[in-house]
């Protein structure tokens, strides 16, 4: 299994950089929903303002494959896509396998 995470913070905060390096805090999105479809997998879940991870997980199957996320308003209508999506692979044991 892996385990794609979007994390809201990523999307919701924006940083702009100004000359002299330093970064000041953006404006926050409404974000509402979020959606992710890799493979057949296509998914939308309720975002609540203290969440700051979504997580989902999905099988998915050997090789290459696409990955899109979205980021969505209260009334569904898209804000932006995760700008981070990290995956992590859970390893199964088979039947008969000691370990």
């Amino acid at each position: 299994m892996n385990v794609p995470v979007l994390r809201k913070w990523d999307a919701a905060v924006l940083w702009k950089r100004w000359v002299d390096g330093t970064y000041i805090e953006g404006k926050a999105l409404p974000i509402a929903y979020a959606r992710l479809k890799v493979a057949k997998f296509d998914q939308t879940v309720p975002v609540t303002d203290t969440d700051k991870v979504i997580s989902f997980t999905v099988t998915l199957p050997s090789g290459p494959t696409d990955l899109q996320t979205w980021f969505l308003d209260s009334s569904r209508k898209l804000l932006t896509g995760a700008y981070y999506v990290p995956a992590t692979h859970a390893f199964r044991r088979s039947p008969g396998i000691a370990g």
